[in-house]
């Protein structure tokens, strides 16, 4: 059972973060799921139970089909839930958001991807930061979904793009020239790996495509010279502990490989990676890695540290949250020299 106080989950709300692992339409808030679900979800989803663990990705993407995409039939629909999509991203005082927009459920629509994001982009806080990524399967380059890849791949609207769906699909040999014309724009391309496929994966997508964030990657922790190639490359890996302990990829969030990784020198950041499929935000993996994982008020901060260095932003805004995170950082040594106690966990 969670034994954070208020006060001390209030003091990890505070904290200015990034979002760097959210699949943009798995955070449709609960109240605009309800609304088209009704009472199957209501008053919150059994998949929220905290004992509820999926089956395997089959299930899980069934879960998907039946209650977060029937509400993203249109450009128009993403368009109408961006506001309170950012509304709830925001109130975990996330102030940079990279999220990936699923383009196979754009893929039969006519629509200008460059003024699409733009519009998306304009529904978020001012005060927030959004890069946009544009994530498909590993065997989706084809038909008019391979126009909008090829557009995705150059568009100075695009963060980068994302490789994401089912891992045990080969990764097939176009996938390599879009990522590295992608690069040549100037974007920092993502793929998923190692979360039900093992390190292999990671090193695939590490070595073929160049990447050097790796959406999940926990499973490297399984082969030790993989862990210390990505350690010494400083490849970073975009961490979501509690999906993983939805998703049965490790048993519990005290068995998660995250301390491991970190020890090993591996740069990771915690996020929350599908909040209305697992009942999370970032904070409340947060707050499962200090409650049943021990981690410290001081470890949390470095890991959120992590990725405001990994931020695609200005050097000014990067150092101002920095600081801020150094202020609470301060502020917490303090209070633990005067009792004694860890200020998280006080």
């Amino acid at each position: 059972m969670p034994t954070l106080t208020a006060t001390e989950r209030e003091r990890l709300l505070r904290l200015p973060k990034t979002e760097q692992h959210l699949h943009f339409e798995a955070a449709l808030p609960l109240s605009e799921a309800q609304a088209r679900h009704g009472d199957v979800l209501r008053p919150v989803p059994p998949f929220w139970a905290p004992e509820f663990r999926y089956d395997d990705f089959a299930h899980f993407s069934q879960i998907s089909r039946d209650y977060v995409f029937p509400s993203f039939q249109s450009p128009e629909d993403y368009l109408a839930l961006a506001g309170p999509i950012f509304k709830d991203i925001r109130a975990q005082n996330v102030r940079y958001l990279e999220t990936s927009l699923n383009l196979f459920l754009l893929e039969r629509h006519d629509f200008d991807l460059d003024v699409f994001i733009r519009a998306l982009r304009s529904e978020a806080p001012p005060d927030m930061d959004v890069r946009f990524y544009c994530g498909f399967r590993r065997n989706a380059y084809n038909g008019r979904l391979a126009g909008i890849i090829d557009k995705a791949a150059t568009s100075d609207e695009v963060a980068g793009l994302d490789l994401h769906g089912i891992e045990s699909l080969p990764l097939e040999p176009w996938t390599a020239e879009v990522w590295a014309r992608a690069k040549a724009c100037g974007k920092r391309n993502k793929a998923h790996a190692g979360e039900f496929c093992g390190p292999d994966s990671v090193r695939q997508v590490v070595a073929d495509l160049k990447v050097d964030r790796v959406q999940h990657g926990v499973r490297a922790v399984e082969s030790p010279d993989l862990v210390s190639r990505l350690a010494g490359e400083g490849v970073v890996l975009d961490l979501c502990p509690l999906s993983n302990l939805r998703l049965k990829v490790c048993p519990s969030i005290a068995a998660h490989p995250l301390r491991s990784l970190l020890t090993a020198g591996v740069r990771c950041t915690v996020n929350s990676d599908d909040p209305i499929l697992f009942g999370n935000f970032i904070t409340d993996d947060l707050a499962a890695l200090v409650d049943e994982a021990s981690f410290t008020f001081q470890e949390i901060v470095r890991i959120l540290k992590v990725g405001w260095e990994e931020a695609d932003i200005d050097s000014g805004t990067r150092a101002r949250y920095m600081a801020e995170l150094d202020a609470a950082s301060a502020e917490a040594d303090s209070r633990k020299s005067s009792t004694g106690v860890d200020p998280v966990s006080d």
